[in-house]
């Protein structure tokens, strides 16, 4: 409920907002920045939407007369996540034609990662090159009010419910993307996480409450270039994407990728193997899924990977512990409060607990 509540909440305000700009008498809405910055906001939203639910839902809050943003009509009907990234395109573009600078360049980033949401490569590709390797555009936390805190922060350094422990980070060390503290040395409040048992490895990647959350990052956008030309059998523009963000970041290259391979990770816990990557294997897949791992890590990406790969780590695969299912979810559902209130959603989309 809360993530669905959220993401709805921040499509909602971007799109009603967009409407309200433009009826107010004497605002220059086209060419202006603040229009921009409305449409790219409505954008990210509709693509994280569609990254993280199974299934999409719009309201109606348009009519005939007054469309949203895409121009469509909302029926409140459950629609395929893919309708999300479809609906988050003509947002996206209207950012870049009415921005610029970090606005536009953004615009741009998002739209790499929508299109590589409906599949459409092609395109994807042509938007992540218009995005540096050192640019980032983050989502802006503060610690003015609880709402606007990082949680991520509060979850592992103000309580310890999320550690690095036993997981593909700990498993490369020492690295930029990253960062975390292993609390058994005795530099943290408590050596072990809230359960008492495992130690805290504190990530380090949002050290306070006001932390920013990266939305759209040009490593990214390599990495969206190295994924196209693995699956165009291109080995040698893949190792060069991939080591052009590994260069960026201050670390080695890793050599020649000589075969495309499939992804291995997936089946974690006493064996050693790390947290649904493989953090040995050099096959093209196994390094992709790695380095999107890694340069991604805490910025809610990691569930849209697991599952447009089918992950083998879906298959049962845990983290620290051995799996109590044989098939983990790779997106969330429906929320309850949408089918306690909705009469468009069937039962059948409903999940009781």
């Amino acid at each position: 409920d809360g993530f669905w509540n959220g993401v709805q909440r921040a499509r909602w305000v971007a799109e009603g907002g967009l409407q309200r700009m433009a009826a107010i008498e004497g605002y220059q809405f086209n060419g202006n920045e603040q229009t921009a910055r409305a449409y790219l906001f409505a954008g990210l939203a509709n693509r994280w939407f569609g990254e993280n639910f199974c299934e999409v839902v719009f309201s109606q809050p348009y009519t005939e007369e007054n469309p949203g943003p895409g121009g469509e009509i909302d029926e409140g009907m459950p629609l395929p996540r893919t309708a999300a990234f479809e609906r988050a395109i003509p947002a996206l573009q209207a950012a870049v034609s009415n921005g610029t600078g970090d606005i536009a360049t953004a615009g741009h980033g998002a739209l790499a990662q929508a299109y590589m949401g409906l599949g459409n490569w092609s395109s994807a590709v042509s938007e992540a090159a218009q995005v540096p390797t050192d640019f980032v555009y983050y989502a802006a936390y503060s610690t003015n009010s609880g709402r606007e805190e990082n949680i991520l922060f509060v979850e592992t350094h103000e309580r310890h419910e999320i550690s690095a422990f036993g997981t593909l980070v700990s498993a490369v060390g020492d690295d930029p993307r990253t960062p975390f503290t292993d609390c058994s040395a005795g530099s943290c409040p408590s050596e072990n996480g809230a359960d008492g048992e495992t130690i805290h490895y504190r990530q380090e990647k949002y050290p306070t409450k006001g932390g920013d959350i990266p939305l759209v990052k040009g490593t990214d956008m390599r990495l969206i270039e190295a994924e196209n030309a693995l699956l165009n059998g291109d080995l040698t523009t893949f190792t060069a994407k991939i080591n052009e963000v590994r260069t960026f970041h201050g670390l080695a290259a890793i050599p020649a990728v000589t075969a495309a391979g499939s992804i291995t990770g997936g089946n974690f816990g006493p064996d050693g193997t790390a947290g649904g990557a493989n953090p040995t294997s050099m096959t093209g897949w196994d390094v992709l899924d790695r380095e999107r791992h890694l340069t991604l890590w805490l910025e809610g990406r990691r569930l849209w990977d697991l599952h447009r790969w089918d992950h083998p780590h879906l298959n049962g695969g845990g983290v620290l512990y051995g799996a109590t299912v044989s098939r983990r979810a790779s997106c969330m559902p429906i929320s309850d409060q949408e089918c306690q209130v909705n009469d468009n959603v069937p039962n059948s989309k409903c999940i009781t607990l």
